[in-house]
């Protein structure tokens, strides 16, 4: 249980929206004042090194992320120019498809493999994303494989839903040949998202809501999409503030997290957060501090 709170929280804190922001230079390619280097999960009073972000100039080029203290695993990030067209773990590898400046669809594929396992597309209102389609193949998709995940770093919220949401129906049906698709239409207040519902899977309907604080995300932007103000390639950069509570419900079942930070210079250098399941809190809580 644990270590799925550990990842879901990692999804929750990444990435900002930025409508227009001081981090963002004349021709809209991201130049953060903060530049996040490492990030550190904190338990029984140990800090223990979980990612490492490396640069190319402002361009984000790949996250090492370590368990016991090595790496485990590394993804890698492909440009052309300062658009984002590849990402790339160690087994499998994500292409990024546009319509004009707007993300069209995403295929991810295992490593040779020429059929894609997951696609997911994209509908937009205006300038943000309004839903997202996951279409998996379970023909190619076994419990043996991890893939990389685009929403990972892109919609972090929807990314916890598919994440938790895949995880289970892979169990259930033990891969086979079928396909399945997942929606996720998501409501925004201002430059956050406030509301993602869930439907698919021939499961319950599930509706999480989220609240956030006034200030920096230190993740905003950090793919060096170009144009964040004027194209909707910036709706992939999340949300503008961080995430202060999620509350999920689905049928009779309620989970929620809680985070409280502290900051310094309008950006978080420590995040702890609290979980509750149907009301009654949870032994968990975890803590993250992150270096630039």
């Amino acid at each position: 249980m644990k270590k799925s709170i550990v990842f879901c929280l990692c999804m929750a804190v990444v990435a900002l929206f930025s409508a227009c922001n001081r981090d963002q230079g004349e021709d809209g390619v991201f130049n953060p004042s903060k530049k996040l280097q490492k990030i550190y999960l904190v338990g029984n009073g140990v800090q223990n090194l979980q990612q490492v972000w490396n640069w190319n100039g402002d361009l984000l080029s790949s996250i090492d992320f370590y368990s016991d203290g090595i790496v485990s695993t590394t993804n890698s990030f492909y440009y052309d120019g300062n658009r984002l067209t590849t990402m790339r773990n160690e087994s499998s590898y994500a292409t990024f498809s546009y319509d004009g400046e707007k993300i069209d669809h995403i295929d991810v594929f295992q490593d040779n493999d020429n059929e894609p396992l997951v696609t997911y597309s994209f509908e937009y209102e205006g300038s943000k994303v309004g839903k997202v389609r996951v279409v998996i193949d379970y023909d190619h998709l076994t419990n043996e494989k991890v893939l990389i995940n685009p929403l990972k770093f892109l919609l972090p919220q929807v990314c916890d839903n598919i994440e938790h949401l895949v995880a289970n129906r892979m169990r259930e049906t033990k891969g086979g040949d079928m396909m399945e698709t997942l929606t996720m239409e998501l409501t925004w207040t201002g430059d956050n998202i406030t509301k993602v519902r869930t439907s698919g899977f021939s499961t319950a309907q599930e509706v999480t809501r989220y609240s956030y604080d006034n200030k920096e995300n230190p993740f905003k932007g950090f793919l060096g999409m170009y144009a964040f103000n004027t194209t909707a390639s910036g709706a992939f950069c999340g949300n503008k503030n961080n995430v202060l509570t999620s509350t999920s419900k689905k049928g009779s079942i309620s989970y929620s997290s809680r985070s409280h930070y502290e900051y310094e210079d309008n950006y978080p250098v420590k995040e702890t957060q609290t979980f509750t399941l149907n009301g009654e809190p949870m032994d968990d809580s975890i803590s993250f501090v992150y270096e630039y």
